[in-house]
């Protein structure tokens, strides 16, 4: 008896051993994945300085940014910077489906605000999940320094004024994408001088 309750713990360990591997696998695999959503390299503009630091939570998550060049608009850029509630694989697919479709409303020219409720008619109508999702927008038109942005309930992003040093939250009216159809969003405006400063950035 001793001898057969031990081949049985044994068998069941090998098993739970194997399990754990089968999903560490799972996890890297989706961990490339969605690193490869992300963008390679950081956009060359002259005048400007571009940097990302990003640090999932656990081996996948839910947040998000991307760089688009918005052709035949002066050489707009887009930024964009999203989070998706929850952690893990499942917040790493709605990541990626919610990344394709605020990306695919950017490059079609509309501005900061449409682009976000364009996304959120897409993926309500694509979406069966509980699942909600913040993102800012926004579009720099280099030669000028205006950057003109949206934010869909994601955190405020600082503008560090380099003359005076002030720091400021640029605040926009916006709710959380992915859970109603009629959201209300507004695009606001800022101008960069030499040495001033944005930092978007995800809780």
């Amino acid at each position: 008896a001793n001898q057969a309750a031990i081949a049985i713990e044994t068998a069941r360990l090998h098993s739970e051993d194997i399990k754990r591997l089968r999903m560490e696998q799972e996890l890297d695999i989706g961990r490339q994945m969605q690193r490869s959503l992300l963008p390679a390299e950081y956009p060359l503009l002259p005048g400007y300085e571009f940097g990302v630091l990003y640090q999932a939570a656990r081996q996948v998550g839910g947040d998000f940014y991307d760089f688009c060049r918005v052709r035949g608009q002066d050489g707009k850029l887009g930024l964009i910077i999203g989070d998706v509630s929850g952690k893990g694989v499942p917040a790493a697919l709605f990541m990626a489906m919610c990344r394709t479709n605020i990306r695919a409303a950017v490059l079609s020219g509309r501005s900061p605000s449409e682009a976000l409720k364009r996304a959120n008619e897409l993926i309500l109508n694509d979406s069966r999940s509980d699942v909600f999702l913040t993102a800012v927008c926004a579009l720099l038109t280099p030669q000028t320094g205006r950057l003109t942005y949206a934010n869909g309930g994601h955190n405020k992003p600082l503008f560090i004024h380099a003359a005076s040093g002030e720091v400021r939250e640029l605040a926009a009216r916006g709710i959380i994408l992915s859970q109603f159809e009629d959201v209300d969003l507004e695009d606001e405006q800022i101008e960069f001088a030499p040495g001033d400063m944005l930092i978007l950035y995800a809780d």
